[in-house]
């Protein structure tokens, strides 16, 4: 460097030194700056995800127990138990009825439309035996109120009663309307009146194929609502509801469904069991915001989702519900099996269809609630907040995610801001430094030219004034001491 510098003037010296200097001391300053930035983004960015993961687990914690509320209430109803008590007794008398003539061939019509809209859904053994009725009273009451019942599916509940003369249908245009009303004030999907010393359910509001079956032998008995009814017979807290997990449910054509409910007693004697089937779509709005992600202060890419101890989806993908083809092809792509997206598609949800085993969920579900940024089921990294849920009888996590690209996306802009400031700085120091730099050689040119004149022998050259030379000499003595 010296051999460099030793020809340079003593202004350009000047120049380089408070350049380098000043720009050296600018950039620590900003580099300092920028990196407590950056930090204070990603922790502003995971301190956003902590707060909207909290809201939504507390959403849904609440809903959970307050529907657990309203099961135990309905359950201690004196109208529901003499509902409940009435239709065992008229469920009991249609096993001595004779069955209409065209009952079986029209029920087994509905059975093969049944299992024909069931397979395009699921894959299952397309035999009509498999889901026929088993008892006379079952067949009895799906051929008058699902097969002559001229509402169409989805609406079989319009119909009050049968037109027939049996005490069965006496008592359901007597308690239909009310235990309607309780599915439809409380968004249930559907309730169920279930005989638990025999099995059979005598009761339901929509009457899906599920209508009138027996749980412990009948087309059913290995649902999860067959599993809740067993728990519930067997069970010896009578007081409290029980729930099981989402699973496939045939009778809703595949759809998940998961069931609560409670024992019905009078006295010390259990008389049968109320059960009610959960709304997806209440949990799918919790977790979504009603779809208003961005409302949500989760931007273009973050999502609210539950996870289960199998480690499938409990609630639907946003990705799913926003791009449904580009979603698929992005599981493809990933190697996610072909057939599994198309089931996907038939089913309209990624509940127990999307497969969510990343570091986040195993966490959560040890128990753990932290931040960290990890690979989501789509491959791609993103900042997770994630946290165990407290729900009796279920082991779910709760995640709250943000692709790390998007979240990065102010300290892009961060980054530009520092480059433009330390263009400008720059620029300030060199004009700083060269107008520094003239007032400090001034002075020192002048002198080093009366000098030059006064050794080429002109000795009438006053090289300083004296009070210039003072005035300089202080100003330098003080430049020295700062």
């Amino acid at each position: 460097m010296k051999l460099k510098t030793r020809f340079l003037s003593i202004r350009s010296r000047i120049i380089l030194m408070l350049l380098l200097v000043s720009t050296f001391a600018a950039f620590v300053l900003i580099y300092i700056g920028y990196q407590n930035g950056k930090q204070a983004i990603i922790e502003g960015s995971f301190d956003q995800l902590k707060g909207i993961r909290a809201s939504k687990q507390y959403q849904i914690e609440t809903y959970f127990k307050q529907t657990e509320g309203i099961v135990e209430l309905m359950a201690d109803n004196q109208e529901v138990l003499d509902a409940l008590k009435d239709f065992k007794k008229g469920f009991r008398e249609l096993s001595n009825d004779k069955l209409p003539v065209n009952c079986r061939q029209e029920l087994s019509m509905h059975y093969d439309r049944f299992i024909e809209k069931l397979s395009q859904n699921i894959p299952i053994k397309s035999s009509t035996d498999l889901y026929y009725p088993t008892t006379q009273s079952a067949c009895y009451l799906q051929y008058e109120y699902i097969v002559k019942n001229n509402n169409p599916i989805g609406e079989k509940h319009l119909l009050r009663g049968a037109d027939d003369k049996s005490e069965y249908t006496k008592y359901h245009q007597r308690y239909h309307d009310f235990l309607s009303d309780i599915v439809t004030k409380f968004g249930f999907y559907d309730l169920f009146l279930v005989d638990l010393e025999t099995g059979d359910i005598v009761y339901s509001v929509y009457k899906e194929t599920d209508f009138a079956t027996n749980l412990y032998s009948g087309p059913y008995r290995q649902s999860n609502l067959a599993t809740l009814a067993k728990q519930l017979r067997d069970n010896r807290d009578i007081s409290k509801a029980q729930i099981v997990d989402y699973k496939s449910y045939r009778p809703s054509y595949g759809a998940p469904a998961s069931f609560i409910g409670r024992t019905i007693t009078e006295g010390s004697e259990t008389v049968g069991a109320l059960i009610l089937q959960l709304p997806i779509d209440e949990v799918n709005n919790i977790m979504t915001g009603s779809r208003n992600w961005q409302e949500d202060g989760l931007g273009e890419s973050g999502e609210t989702y539950l996870v289960g101890e199998d480690y499938l989806m409990r609630s639907v993908s946003r990705f799913y519900l926003e791009d449904t083809v580009g979603f698929s092809q992005a599981l493809k792509d990933i190697g996610v099996d072909e057939e599994k997206t198309e089931q996907m598609y038939r089913l309209g949800t990624t509940i127990l269809q999307q497969r969510v085993k990343t570091e986040g969920v195993e966490l959560a579900l040890s128990g753990k609630k932290d931040i960290k940024v990890i690979k989501d089921y789509r491959g791609v990294p993103v900042l997770s907040a994630y946290a165990p849920l407290k729900l009796n009888g279920l082991k779910w996590a709760i995640l709250s995610e943000i692709d790390e690209a998007e979240a990065n996306l102010p300290i892009e802009g961060l980054k530009k801001k520092v480059f433009i400031a330390m263009c400008i700085i720059t620029l300030l120091v060199t004009f700083l430094a060269m107008y520094m730099a003239a007032m400090f050689v001034k002075p020192i040119e002048k002198l080093t030219e009366g000098v030059r004149k006064l050794s080429a022998g002109n000795f009438s050259n006053r090289v300083l004034k004296w009070k210039g030379v003072m005035s300089f000499l202080n100003w330098e003595n003080n430049l020295i001491k700062w």
